[in-house]
């Protein structure tokens, strides 16, 4: 009961201080309302800043997420295609060899026998040798008429250039051209002495009847 009537009777003086304090409270009303503002703004700003940067965070841990995913299907279906292309590579080469052995089997069995082939490879190296024999002997013989001929050329020619050349025949006295006494061998020509030529082919010389004649005067 005391501290009722205490309070009651200074109730006034609460009643002044509580004036003052809405007459403060008024005039620093706007002030306070811009603080509360530039706090809220503050925390808002703050808050948002941490809804943003998670989402950010959010965002990238989604993308790793997804791009990974991408990647190991990017990557099973490039596995999946290599692992076909080497079966398919395998694949294409068994069958080559298959039909490459199958092939020759049917060709040596069928269309290429090895000993008829053997055998006409035989017959052909035969008929090549008897061929290279006639060439052989054909060419030799040409060979042996060619020369024969280039011989006889040459002697008739040789025989036509000494036929009248007695005057180079040596004499008792004097050597001749083709004798001369500084050669170890006299001068030949196919296998004989040249002289002999000279004196051979001047026997049947223009020149030896009418020295014949000549000399024979009323005896001939």
């Amino acid at each position: 009961m005391a501290s009722f009537m205490r309070l009651w009777t200074s109730r006034h003086a609460m009643l002044d201080t509580v004036a003052d304090e809405l007459r403060q409270a008024e005039i620093n009303k706007d002030r306070e309302r811009r603080a509360a503002i530039t706090m809220q703004s503050i925390r808002r700003g703050m808050v948002a800043r941490r809804r943003i940067k998670a989402q950010l965070v959010s965002c990238v841990t989604i993308q790793r997420i997804f791009r990974g995913f991408l990647a190991r299907q990017y990557a099973v279906h490039v596995s999946m295609l290599r692992d076909k292309a080497r079966a398919l590579k395998l694949w294409t080469r068994m069958a080559i060899i298959m039909q490459k052995t199958f092939r020759g089997f049917h060709s040596r069995r069928y269309k290429h026998s090895y000993y008829e082939r053997k055998a006409y490879l035989a017959s052909v190296t035969l008929k090549e040798e008897k061929v290279r024999e006639l060439s052989e002997a054909v060419a030799e013989s040409v060979y042996h008429e060619r020369e024969q001929l280039r011989m006889e050329t040459d002697r008739a020619e040789f025989t036509t250039l000494s036929k009248d050349l007695h005057h180079l025949v040596s004499t008792s006295n004097i050597p001749g051209v083709f004798n001369s006494p500084y050669n170890v061998e006299p001068v030949r020509a196919f296998g004989a002495p040249v002289e002999s030529h000279l004196k051979q082919t001047f026997k049947g010389s223009q020149y030896l009847q009418r020295h014949m004649m000549r000399s024979l005067g009323a005896e001939r």
